[in-house]
C-alpha cells in the first residue's frame, strides 16, 4: 500500500468516524424532544485524547452505583495493600480486641482473624466503641431495612452483617447464633402477602418466608457490640467478653487479605456494604475518625479537587438519591485513573460486558468479544453506566451514560445504550 493510499483510508476512516459521533450526539438531542426522562453521556477518546461526544455532560445526575468508582479510586489512593481487620492489645493472660470496620470477616470459611483469635489461649475482650456516623447513609430508603443491600455499617461487621438463611435438606442458619431467632409465624406471608425471607424492622427476629430447595435469602441483622462479642465467641468458641473503652496504650495491627480482592469485589458484584466499609476505614485514615463524610470531604479537597463540576456526594455505595453527579466529572475520574493506575489492572476492577457480575447479561461483544468494562448504577427510575469501551479499531474510550426519571424498566436502557456503545465500537 502507497503512501498516499494510505493516508486516503486513514482520512476516509477518521471522517466516518467523526459522522458517526456525531450523528449519535444529534439523535441524543433530537430523541430528548420526545422523551419525559433526562439523559447525559460523554465518550472520551483515551488513545487520540479528544473528546468524541458530549450531551447534557456538564448537567447533574443520581449517579446511583456508579458512585464506587469514586469510593473505589480514594481508596486505592489511600489505603495499604492488606486490609486492616482487627487492632489488638496483649494485657498479661489477656487479649483485647478492636474492631477496624473490616466488611470480610467471617465471609470465608478459612478467615485470618477468627484463626488469630483461635490460637490465643487465655481470656479475649472486645473493646466496645463504635463508628463515628450512623448506621444507615443519608438518603437510604428507610423501608429497605430488611433487603441484603443495604446492611448496617459497623465498626466491628461480621457475616457481612447479614443473615443467610439457605434451603437445604433442612433450613440452614448463618450464623446458628440466630436459630433461636426464627419464628415460623408469618413464615408463609407475611401480612402484605409477600412471600420473601425478612426480620422486624426494631428487632433481630427473623421469618424465613418460602424458601425453594437450594435457594438462598440473606437479610440484614441489627448490629450491637454484644451481638458482634457473643458472634465472635461463637465462631472461635470461646468466650469473647465486651469491655469499656478506656485503653490508653498504642494497639497492634493485624493485616489479612489483598485490598484488591475488595475492590473487585465491590465494582464487579455492586457490593454496597463494602464500598460502606472502606469509606469508614479511609475516613479512620485520614481524620482518625470512623466517619464516611471524613473521607469524601478529604478526597473532593485534595484527591479530585480539580472535577470538572463539584459533586453532591454522601454515601459510598451509591444507595442515596441526595448524590449528584455529571457525565463529566464521571469521565474525568476514568481519564484520571487511566492515568494513574496499569490499563490491565485497572479493567480487571471492572464488570465485563456479557462476561461476569452486574454486566453478565448485558453489553456482549460481536462475536462473543467482550469489549465493554464498567460500573453500572441502578435506583428505580435511574440507570447509569460509566467505564471504558474497547474499539474494533484497538482504541480505549472513556465514557459515562446517566439516564433520570424514567417509568418503566431499565432493560429498556440497556438496549438502547447498547446500541450506542455498539455503534461506537464499530467507528472508532
Amino acid at each position: 500500500m502507497g503512501i498516499r493510499t494510505g493516508f486516503v483510508l486513514l482520512l476516509f476512516a477518521t471522517l466516518l468516524s467523526c459522522s458517526v459521533n456525531s450523528k449519535l450526539q444529534k439523535e441524543l438531542v433530537r430523541d430528548q424532544k420526545d422523551r419525559n426522562d433526562l439523559r447525559g453521556m460523554v465518550v472520551y477518546d483515551l488513545t487520540r485524547d479528544r473528546e468524541l461526544l458530549n450531551y447534557n455532560g456538564n448537567k447533574y445526575f443520581i449517579p446511583a452505583s456508579t458512585v464506587k468508582l469514586f469510593t473505589f479510586y480514594t481508596a486505592y489512593s489511600i489505603l495499604p495493600d492488606s486490609v486492616l481487620s482487627l487492632e489488638y492489645l496483649e494485657r498479661g493472660d489477656s487479649l483485647v480486641i478492636r474492631g477496624a470496620g473490616d466488611p470480610s470477616v467471617l465471609l470465608d470459611e478459612e478467615d485470618r482473624v477468627v484463626e488469630f483469635l483461635r490460637s490465643w489461649d487465655e481470656k479475649i475482650f472486645l473493646v466496645d466503641s463504635s463508628i463515628e456516623d450512623s448506621k444507615y447513609g443519608p438518603g437510604w430508603s428507610w423501608d429497605d431495612y430488611e433487603s441484603s443491600y443495604m446492611p448496617e455499617r459497623s465498626l466491628m461487621p461480621l457475616y457481612g452483617n447479614l443473615l443467610t438463611l439457605a434451603s437445604e435438606d433442612s433450613l440452614r442458619v448463618i450464623p446458628e447464633f440466630f436459630k433461636e431467632s426464627l419464628s415460623v409465624e408469618g413464615s408463609d406471608t407475611e401480612p402484605s402477602g409477600r412471600k420473601n425471607s425478612y426480620r422486624d424492622m426494631n428487632r433481630n427476629r427473623f421469618y424465613p418466608g418460602k424458601l425453594k430447595r437450594g435457594e438462598q435469602k440473606s437479610v440484614p441483622f441489627i448490629t450491637s457490640n454484644q451481638l458482634s462479642a457473643d458472634l465472635l465467641g461463637e465462631a472461635i468458641g470461646k468466650k469473647v467478653t465486651l469491655v469499656p473503652d478506656d485503653f490508653e496504650a498504642d494497639f497492634s495491627k493485624l493485616l489479612t487479605r489483598p485490598y484488591d480482592s475488595l475492590y473487585t469485589q465491590m465494582l464487579v458484584e455492586s457490593d454496597n456494604f463494602i464500598a460502606e466499609q472502606l469509606m469508614l476505614q479511609i475516613g479512620s485514615k485520614v481524620q482518625n475518625e470512623y466517619r464516611v463524610k471524613s473521607a469524601i470531604d478529604y478526597a473532593l479537597d485534595s484527591l479530585v479537587n480539580d472535577v470538572p463540576q463539584r459533586p453532591r456526594w454522601v454515601d459510598g455505595s451509591g444507595l442515596s438519591r441526595y448524590n449528584l453527579f455529571t457525565p463529566e466529572s464521571m469521565v474525568y475520574l476514568l481519564k484520571k485513573m487511566h492515568r494513574e493506575i496499569p490499563v490491565n489492572q485497572l479493567l480487571g476492577y471492572l464488570a465485563l460486558g456479557g462476561v461476569s457480575g452486574t454486566l453478565e447479561s448485558h453489553f456482549k461483544g460481536p462475536f462473543g468479544e467482550p469489549y465493554v468494562f464498567a460500573k453500572s448504577g441502578t435506583l428505580s427510575n435511574n440507570y447509569c453506566l460509566s467505564g471504558y469501551l474497547k474499539t474494533k479499531k484497538g482504541r480505549l474510550l472513556a465514557f459515562s451514560f446517566m439516564d433520570n426519571h424514567y417509568q418503566g424498566a431499565s432493560s429498556e436502557r440497556k438496549k438502547e445504550l447498547e446500541n450506542y456503545l455498539l455503534r461506537l465500537r464499530e467507528a472508532n
